[in-house]
């Protein structure tokens, strides 16, 4: 007898299967005699749960085992059969995908890289490697053309580099110019130079730069120019760079002596308009010159506004102590005078000087001395007016009265 439910043999009399649980339909017996038997899943479940003591026909008691969960199916022969064509259609797919993928890198690998050509930079010096204007280049020079360029071509391929100097009408000036170049991925860098003839005084050229790298028929090619004017005149050489920055120096020190020269003038009371304006201006180009003329020239340079700015502050300050020293001469010879007025005529009242001149040497001085005769001293002439021409001159340091004239009023 087999189970219904997991097809396992089972002996006769059990009423329930002892491999999955499910209970054992018997036949014969009247339907209204067949116990009510659980559902198979609900059956199992309380056999897993708890075993049953069950009476079965002999009329013993059997403990029937707990049931044990079903067994997975095993694929059927069909299944295993769709599993194995499908393998055999993958497989080869795969395969197909591995080997085209290794054939591509092979490819690529025996192709190398692919051809690329590009200047990156063009650049016209003087041979010295100095500066120049391109719009004034020197003649009875030699000039120096640096390019900055990139070249990749593969194995078996090639490279050239030609530099040339084109006049106005398309003429290159040089000759044997173009190099091989060798294949890289990083840029690299190619220096040429060439003499500037006098012949050329006033022409405008172009040097040019023309990259090709190739392979068999396939090419490619990159070309960059830059315009320059030869000089009419020879040309002007831009300064070392050396001697910029020890005129930069110079200059910066005379700046910083004017600036304190204005500051004395200032502290002491002295006008200084219009120096801190023109202390801007050296400053400015001590700062942003670029030539020898613009910080060393002689007109509009750092150096002529400083020195310019020093040679006003010192006669800005002659001219205050030569009037501080006028004023005390002044002072000192009216002094004198007046004292000497006293001593003389006592008789006066209401002396002083009137017409007072001093010489430019300071050394000669001549005023009018006015005074009115008192009441006290002349009653008749009470009233009259006096006057007496006088002169002092400087010597040794000192004032003394030369002179005294009086004449009656």
């Amino acid at each position: 007898m087999y189970c219904e439910k997991c097809g396992k043999e089972i002996p006769e009399g059990n009423k329930f299967c002892t491999h999955c649980g499910a209970p054992v339909r018997v036949a014969g017996p009247p339907a209204e005699q067949i116990e009510e038997q659980p559902e198979p899943a609900a059956a199992a479940e309380t056999q897993q749960l708890q075993p049953e003591a069950t009476q079965v026909e002999t009329g013993a008691t059997q403990i029937v085992p707990p049931p044990v969960l079903p067994a997975e199916k095993p694929a059927t022969p069909q299944g295993a059969k769709k599993t194995k064509i499908l393998l055999l259609i993958l497989i080869p797919v795969i395969l197909l995908v591995i080997a085209g993928a290794v054939v591509g890198i092979v490819l690529w690998t025996r192709s190398g890289p692919t051809l690329k050509a590009e200047i990156k930079s063009l650049d016209l010096d003087l041979g010295s490697g100095d500066r120049i204007d391109l719009e004034n280049v020197p003649l009875g020079e030699t000039l120096l053309v640096t390019v900055e360029y990139l070249a990749v071509f593969p194995e078996g391929g090639e490279g050239t580099l030609q530099i040339m100097v084109l006049d106005s009408e398309g003429n290159d000036l040089l000759e044997d110019n173009a190099d091989k170049v060798k294949s890289n991925d990083k840029p690299q860098t190619f220096e040429y130079e060439y003499y500037m003839e006098d012949n050329l005084a006033g022409e405008s050229l172009d040097v040019s730069a023309v990259l090709e790298v190739k392979k068999g028929t396939e090419e490619s090619s990159n070309e960059e120019e830059l315009a320059y004017k030869a000089s009419s005149e020879g040309g002007t050489k831009p300064e070392p760079q050396e001697d910029l920055t020890e005129a930069r120096q110079q200059a910066s020190a005379r700046a910083t002596e004017a600036r304190a020269a204005i500051d004395n003038l200032s502290g002491q009371g002295i006008d200084v308009s219009g120096l801190p304006e023109m202390l801007q201006k050296a400053l400015h180009l001590v700062e942003h010159g670029t030539t020898l003329a613009e910080l060393m020239g002689e007109t509009d340079s750092a150096m002529f506004y400083s020195n310019y700015i020093l040679n006003e502050c010192h006669n800005r300050y002659q001219a205050y102590l030569e009037r501080k020293a006028r004023e005390q001469d002044i002072a000192a010879a009216q002094q004198v005078m007046m004292n000497y007025a006293y001593a003389n005529t006592t008789q006066l009242e209401g002396l002083h000087l009137q017409n007072f001149y001093m010489n430019n040497e300071r050394t000669i001085a001549t005023a009018l001395l006015w005074g009115m005769v008192t009441a006290h001293t002349d009653p008749e002439n009470a009233g009259t007016v006096m006057t007496a021409d006088m002169r002092a001159e400087k010597s040794g340091g000192q004032w003394v009265v030369t002179g005294f004239n009086p004449h009656g009023g």
